[in-house]
């Protein structure tokens, strides 16, 4: 038994952050923050558009969105995972457990917080036990204020996203105690490199709602999309510069107007849910316990 919130059996979420700009913010200045806010807000307008009152749709947002897309999304009905921490900013930078309460005390219950565990085979010993005691500090802060959490697994250097490397660092995390609601992880070349992530999950957690298929580094997205969509656990994908990209950066420069850029990301992400649709067994996304 559980007490955890009714919410969404799939998810099907357009990343919405510093990625959407072409090259990134960097260091850019303030203007160009606000005008990358109110593309990030029409971005938001978009999936609502294609979700139209439906459940299972939402947006990953960074740790500081702009304002206008993140009124847009606390006043829509989509499902909202923002980031714990600054993009980019190494575990060791991580806020103190005091900062980072406050901080998840200010959010919406509702919205899920996502946090990213990054896996390199030339990480140094303090930085990955920094990186894990972060990752503790979150988790126990999300139990304590009953809000879900999503842990994103990145990783880095050779063969380092292969399944086994993957499934250790599932095992890892929740050897630490961590029991995420929802994994983020990159995709696989097959379902059979998918049986050991599936594997060290249903082993450890009954209750996990599942994986989101990552596509952001994905070089054939709609590939990787039916191979995942045959894995029962998998239950969506989180998508974001192939479907944002191009559109940022014709609005940026005055060559799309508001309501093109809106329609043209509409379209791609619709076109990414239909193909998730039609690849997916429905027999796989039957509500089986009371939990979910």
């Amino acid at each position: 038994m559980t007490t955890r919130r009714p919410g969404p059996h799939i998810l099907q979420v357009l990343a919405i952050d510093h990625r959407t700009a072409p090259g990134g913010l960097g260091g850019a200045a303030d203007a160009a923050r606000e005008r990358l806010d109110s593309f990030e807000r029409l971005a938001v307008d978009a999936v609502a558009g294609v979700a139209a009152g439906r459940e299972g749709f939402g947006a990953t947002l960074d740790a500081t969105p702009g304002a206008a897309a993140w009124r847009a999304i606390t006043r829509s009905a989509l499902w909202i995972g923002r980031a714990v921490h600054r993009r980019g900013a190494p575990p060791l930078e991580a806020p103190c457990a005091g900062s980072l309460a406050v901080q998840l005390t200010e959010w919406p219950i509702g919205i899920t917080a996502h946090c990213r565990y990054q896996v390199h085979p030339d990480d140094a010993r303090p930085l990955i036990d920094a990186q894990e005691r972060s990752l503790g500090e979150v988790a126990a802060l999300c139990r304590g204020q009953a809000r879900e959490l999503l842990v994103e697994i990145v990783t880095g250097g050779p063969g380092a996203g292969g399944a086994d490397t993957m499934a250790g660092a599932l095992a890892r995390i929740y050897a630490l105690g961590v029991c995420p609601d929802w994994w983020l992880l990159g995709g696989q070349p097959d379902t059979q490199s998918w049986e050991p992530c599936a594997r060290v999950i249903s082993s450890n957690d009954a209750y996990c709602r599942g994986i989101l298929l990552g596509l952001a580094a994905a070089t054939e997205p709609a590939a990787a999309l039916e191979v995942a969509a045959a894995i029962p656990l998998v239950r969506g994908f989180v998508a974001g510069g192939s479907i944002v990209r191009s559109a940022a950066a014709e609005w940026l420069a005055g060559r799309l107007s508001d309501e093109a850029a809106r329609a043209q990301v509409a379209e791609r992400f619709r076109a990414l849910a239909d193909r998730w649709s039609a690849a997916r067994d429905p027999r796989h996304d039957r509500r089986q316990r009371s939990a979910d």
